[in-house]
């Protein structure tokens, strides 16, 4: 029988934008407006969700980097952490 280990949650953020996760989803059938894709970003401490259409992944990065950009100046926050599951679109740019 293992033993019991308590565990330690990370402490809470108390501001809205301080920790974003990100996942994306696709590929889905074509629509009207030629996406495939979509990316759900949500904010861990408000719950707001967004939704950003993408035609193919490669765009991925340059998608997020102007919702970012866009929503930083509108709600004069800025992000902290940004967490994904490993996906590969966004792991090969912040490689490189």
């Amino acid at each position: 029988m293992k033993k019991f280990r308590p565990r330690i949650l990370a402490k809470h953020k108390e501001e809205k934008l301080a920790y974003v996760s990100i996942d994306i989803a696709g590929p889905f059938p074509l629509s009207i407006d030629c996406y495939i894709y979509f990316a759900e970003i949500i904010d861990i401490f408000k719950r707001k969700k967004w939704i950003i259409f993408l035609i193919n992944k490669s765009c991925t990065f340059q998608e997020l980097d102007e919702w970012c950009n866009t929503d930083e100046r509108q709600s004069e926050c800025n992000k902290i952490v940004v967490r994904s599951d490993n996906a590969g679109e966004i792991l090969k740019v912040l490689k490189s």
